[in-house]
């Protein structure tokens, strides 16, 4: 009988956690690909106090700044006023599907 439960149990939780949101990350390094999926050779560096480097061919910065990500929505402002616009944030909903 124990044996049944323990499996009854772990048969529950494991549909629990499949239909569970998952936790999702975006510090790390970010490729940047063309439309035809070649690599640009530009990539974001995404870190883990909110700030990013947007680095060129070579490894040169080319833009910086800050970036959030709260409820999905992924915003991201360049620190050079000349780029975009002073305070300027663009933001973007992510969607995220698991395989």
């Amino acid at each position: 009988m124990k044996t049944v439960t323990t499996s009854l149990f772990l048969f529950f939780l494991t549909i629990a956690y499949a239909f569970a949101p998952g936790k999702h990350r975006l510090p790390g390094k970010w490729t940047i690909y063309n439309a035809d999926g070649t690599s640009s050779g530009e990539y974001v560096e995404l870190k883990n106090d909110g700030a990013y480097n947007l680095y060129l061919p070579g490894g040169k910065i080319g833009e910086s700044g800050y970036y959030t990500f709260k409820h999905h929505v992924f915003s991201i402002g360049n620190s050079k006023d000349y780029v975009c616009g002073k305070n300027y944030w663009g933001k973007y909903k992510l969607r995220f599907f698991r395989s």
